[in-house]
């Protein structure tokens, strides 16, 4: 017997592990002794089903503890106070692998705030006179939806992931296996990509997997320092260095002795800050601001770009000597588009975490126009735009159900539908690039750059879309 608060999990062909019988017939009912429903359940026990009384919620938890129970059935009687209308909201919000149907005792009883709950919670409902013809066949669908969604959930609650990375596309596995390797040397490791496709998730997952795991992970966006303020936030300074400097400060690099620096958007470091870096690379050393001596510190780097590096050094953006010695490992973080295959499951683990942080357990899934709009979008901000859609979607969702209107894309209607949306699509990518070209006197890195997206992809789109350069 399992008395412990993990709840038992109906899987198909299972079996109760109390009772030892098949599980698909246990029945949990909730109402008071003495009830109408006490009738009821004497003829659902000799139609074979296996009912199980619970008076209040603790019996309730308990059975649900020490069983396996797909379907619950909730008696609602008339004259509900707020204590039990709200004991019916803990239990069915709490025992949420169970699919639930309500038994009113008149249509009277159906007030806002039970109608609130059968909407939200429950997948059928019975008044009197009871048809308990109907409500076996009720329950037996009950019992096929709960098969239904746990053979669902079994995929959704052990996705694909890896140290914060959801996938399992080709691209995604050969992604993991690449950051296992990568995460055993101390060299430094130059992470590329388009924005939005998690390159400090996976410089974090490096950090995890090495042998620095313990010590700090100290990250920093050298796009979003000011230039005049990149040596003292990187290096640290001393008291008086400059106006303000009130007292010592160490930098970044100190902070993250014995660990890992993460230097995001790596390119956009200032050029006379870049001998700094390089020759920290070269000596492990650091010198404060107004300091006079040079501290020797264990630092890991890990810089991330989605700008083309080398496009970047043959315009004097980037120094050529500190890309060599940046990118000693390389890891290239894969665009959305490039695993198209991983958008429902990423979609569906989002779903459940966000479900969660809002608290709306009855949101059960996306409709199928969002799957279609989802596999139709290009994706341009990646998986950061599609976790930013998902979020809002379960935030401003009123259905059991997300569509593709909550998600903030056009809704595609199948078949030639589809075809039309990628077609028009299409046209519509093809324009862009030909303008941004015309724009950039046909220069593919400045053309990249404008679109934001990599070199490569621009050159893999102007191929795919026939444009002409």
């Amino acid at each position: 017997m399992d008395t412990g608060n993990q709840r038992n999990h109906w899987t198909p062909g299972c079996s109760d592990p109390v009772s030892g019988l098949p599980a698909e017939k246990n029945l949990l009912c909730y109402w008071n002794t003495g009830t109408v429903g006490n009738n009821l359940a004497r003829e659902l026990e000799a139609s074979s089903w296996r009912v199980l009384l619970a008076e209040d919620i603790t019996a309730a938890s308990r059975i649900a503890e020490n069983h396996v129970v797909p379907v619950g059935l909730l008696f609602l009687g008339s004259n509900l106070t707020l204590a039990e209308l709200s004991d019916a909201y803990e239990l069915t919000s709490t025992l949420t692998e169970m699919v639930w149907l309500a038994l009113l005792t008149d249509r009277h009883a159906m007030n806002d705030e039970v109608c609130s709950l059968i909407a939200t919670h429950c997948t059928d409902f019975f008044t009197p006179p009871y048809d308990t013809k109907r409500i076996e066949e009720a329950l037996g669908h009950a019992a096929g939806l709960s098969r239904i969604r746990h053979r669902s959930l079994e995929h959704r609650e052990a996705p694909s992931t890896f140290l914060g990375m959801v996938g399992d596309s080709a691209s995604m596995r050969r992604l993991y296996r690449m950051t296992r390797k990568i995460a055993k040397s101390n060299a430094p490791v130059l992470i590329t990509g388009e924005s939005g496709t998690g390159k400090e998730v996976a410089a974090n997952a490096i950090h995890r997997l090495s042998t620095r795991s313990t010590m700090p992970f100290v990250a920093i966006n050298c796009a979003a320092l000011p230039s005049g303020l990149v040596q003292a936030e990187l290096f640290g300074h001393e008291k008086g260095a400059f106006t303000g400097a009130g007292q010592r400060r160490l930098g970044r690099f100190e902070s993250a002795n014995g660990g890992v620096l993460f230097l995001d958007e790596i390119s956009d470091m200032p050029l006379e800050q870049q001998v700094n870096l390089l020759r920290f690379l070269e000596d492990s050393g650091v010198e404060r601001l107004g300091g006079n001596g040079r501290v020797v510190v264990d630092v890991r780097v890990i810089a991330a770009t989605h700008d083309d590096l080398h496009e970047a050094v043959s315009q004097g953006r980037f120094r050529e000597d500190l890309y060599y010695r940046l990118n000693v490992l390389e890891l290239n973080m894969p665009s959305l588009r490039e695993r198209d295959t991983d958008i429902d499951l990423l979609a569906d683990y989002f779903l459940e975490k966000y479900r969660d942080e809002v608290g709306v357990p009855h949101i059960r899934g996306f409709d199928r126009q969002a799957l279609s709009a989802m596999r139709s979008h290009d994706w341009p901000g990646n998986v950061r735009e599609l976790i930013n859609r998902v979020r809002s979607a379960v935030a401003m969702t009123d259905g059991n159900y997300i569509s593709s209107i909550d998600l903030g894309l056009k809704r595609s209607s199948g078949g030639g539908g589809l075809a039309t949306l990628e077609l028009s699509r299409s046209d519509s990518d093809r324009r862009a690039i030909e303008a941004a070209l015309r724009r950039n006197q046909k220069n593919v890195s400045k053309t990249a750059r404008d679109l934001g997206i990599s070199r490569t992809t621009l050159y893999r789109m102007i191929e795919k879309l026939g444009v002409q350069v």
